[in-house]
């Protein structure tokens, strides 16, 4: 199934397109493997394939310095970094965030 990664910029109330999304699982022993990257499309959303049939840790990683930089903005949060579990044998979930320069809320769709 796909994780959606959806994000709002919150000072524009629009869309945020064009940030670049990383996802990456955690091994049996700790480590965290890159298994998928994305674009957030016009949209603000960003798919990425992943298995939901077991519980699972994932990591995020949303690159907001190139996001704010297209907009002559610089960010207090130049990465930001969402660990989450995700519960086996769900539907695709969704990962929410609104974005401001010097804050950001997210929530997690189950």
């Amino acid at each position: 199934m796909n994780l959606c990664v959806a994000v709002t910029d919150g000072v524009y109330g629009i869309p945020a397109e064009g940030i670049r999304v990383r996802l990456l699982d955690r091994l049996d022993y700790g480590e965290w493997l890159e298994t998928g990257q994305d674009r957030t499309d016009v949209n603000g959303r960003a798919e990425l394939s992943v298995d939901t049939s077991v519980d699972r840790a994932l990591r995020l990683e949303l690159d907001m310095d190139a996001y704010y930089a297209t907009l002559g903005v610089r960010s207090a949060h130049p990465l930001i970094t969402l660990t989450i579990h995700l519960p086996g044998n769900r539907p695709a979930p969704r990962v929410r965030l609104v974005v401001a320069p010097l804050a950001y809320m997210t929530y997690l769709e189950l």
